[in-house]
């Protein structure tokens, strides 16, 4: 079984990627952000970024599709795995 470590914000994940979010990406990440995730499953529509590795998880793939068409509008340095866990 594996794990994973930390609890990265949306400027963390910004300074990670070397972008700058819009101010509508921003907050939608911002308001869709689970900080805590000490209990499963994330709640709907939410997702919560680890830092190792360097996941960003959330609730479905609903929600990762949302998440992939905001980092496909930029030009990121380096990569970042998303995922669901449904």
């Amino acid at each position: 079984m594996g794990f994973m470590l930390g609890n990265l914000s949306v400027s963390d994940i910004e300074q990670r990627l070397c972008i700058k979010f819009n101010d509508d990406d921003k907050k939608f990440l911002i308001e869709n952000r689970q900080h805590e995730v000490n209990k499963s499953p994330l709640l709907a529509g939410k997702w919560h970024c680890f830092n190792i590795p360097f996941l960003l998880l959330c609730d479905s793939h609903k929600t990762v599709e949302k998440i992939y068409r905001i980092l496909q509008k930029y030009e990121i340095k380096g990569s970042i795995q998303i995922g669901s866990e449904k």
